[in-house]
């Protein structure tokens, strides 16, 4: 089992935990971070950047990516193409980096969801749990349980997906909070590359898609068990409940 500390090289140095694909097939996963500014948080901040969560993420990024391997540039194009799971690690690093969560823990609250006290829960970050892409696969393929039927009455169970980006988490970050439908139809068809021999895929095709299905895709990724693990478990300390939580994002940045 690895743990975060596994993937920390140097202060400021990580390993991502799948990497950035160039157009030449070279796979860039060593990343160097400088500690996040006020300009960067500035930016951040900006109406048309906080109105979506990908953007945010996006720009924070781009403030505090120093280096990404041999890329002579790390452009917001190339954050975008990275892999949500990789943005989520970062974040993350991002915590050590510019808040020295390495050596002090990390610390929120979370309301006990039985007696309603709120709790102070202390996470040490280098010891999550972090997987990494053990090959350079970034594509799988695997049977549907019912599948899509097309106009002649054929139905295509085979699919082909792919991990989601920055892009997907940019498109689907608007809708997400009024409709999460819909988002996941989105999320469906941009991390589809191919759904048996239907030469279009549309938001039609997966709106069609049963919920079963819909759900396997989803289920399939999540078993991958890709990145960091976020989840914490601790217990309630005015009842003593086991209380079960996910360290948020707001935390991560500081706030």
């Amino acid at each position: 089992m690895s743990r975060v500390r596994d993937f920390m090289l140097e202060e400021n140095r990580f390993k991502l935990p799948v990497g950035y694909l160039d157009s030449e097939g070279v796979v860039h996963n060593i990343v160097t971070l400088t500690p996040i500014t006020g300009e960067v948080e500035e930016k951040m901040q900006q109406p048309k950047i906080r109105e979506n969560s990908g953007k945010v993420i996006t720009e924070l990024l781009f403030g505090i990516v120093e280096s990404l391997g041999s890329i002579k540039k790390v452009n917001k194009e190339i954050l975008r193409d990275l892999t949500t799971i990789d943005r989520d690690f970062l974040i993350l690093a991002n915590a050590i980096v510019s808040f020295g969560k390495d050596v002090e823990p990390l610390k929120f609250v979370h309301k006990c969801p039985y007696c309603k006290a709120k709790n102070e829960i202390e996470v040490n970050l280098l010891d999550l749990e972090v997987n990494g892409l053990e090959d350079y696969q970034r594509e799988w393929t695997f049977e549907l349980k019912n599948g899509i039927k097309d106009s002649e009455g054929k139905i295509h169970k085979q699919i082909t997906v792919q991990l989601p980006t920055g892009r997907v988490q940019e498109r689907i970050a608007p809708i997400m909070t009024t409709n999460t439908a819909s988002a996941i139809t989105m999320m469906l068809q941009l991390i589809t590359k191919k759904l048996g021999e239907l030469p279009y895929l549309t938001p039609d095709t997966f709106k069609k898609m049963t919920k079963r299905d819909r759900d396997y895709i989803s289920k399939f990724l999540a078993d991958l068990n890709l990145g960091v693990n976020f989840e914490v478990t601790t217990t309630c300390y005015d009842c003593g409940e086991t209380l079960e939580t996910v360290i948020p994002i707001s935390a991560l940045l500081g706030e």
